[in-house]
């Protein structure tokens, strides 16, 4: 379970965004190194929806936050082009932010990890802020190139 005090610097700092958030929801999820507590929520800035999970590591203990933001379903058909395209973008082209695949969603996300350790409002909001432009970015070129279907 992840301490009272990263829950509370997540609001806090979503708090100083003047954010919208649903409030933190608890759930045991599954992993390889076995059944975590994960608190997780949505947050809304600048018209983008945002997840943020929070949940502690069980190899170290240590707490750890991950903002996600849906980007598009997975073509039916291309999506290897688009695969290798999201690769070289995530090897160091988009700085926090990473693309991922939600398998069980069938939808490409963007994703930034990070523990709490550490993490101050500044650090917070540059993630936040670089999630939305390469949101936006990406999808501005995806989806022409692609004929993606975009999310809100």
């Amino acid at each position: 379970m992840p301490r009272y005090e990263s829950s509370q610097a997540l609001a806090t700092f979503m708090r100083r965004l003047s954010a919208p958030f649903s409030g933190f929801t608890s759930q045991a999820v599954t992993t390889s190194e076995g059944t975590i507590q994960m608190s997780f929520g949505q947050m809304n800035y600048q018209g983008s929806n945002i997840s943020v999970a929070l949940f502690t590591r069980p190899s170290d203990k240590r707490d750890c936050v991950v903002l996600s933001r849906p980007l598009f379903h997975i073509p039916e058909s291309g999506a290897m082009e688009l695969f290798e395209q999201l690769l070289v973008w995530n090897n160091g082209a988009t700085e926090t932010v990473h693309f991922a695949v939600d398998e069980p969603l069938n939808t490409i996300n963007l994703v930034v990890f990070r523990t709490m350790e550490g993490l101050n409002f500044q650090e917070f909001e540059f993630c936040i802020e670089n999630l939305i432009t390469v949101a936006r970015n990406s999808s501005d070129r995806l989806q022409p190139e692609y004929g993606l279907m975009r999310f809100n």
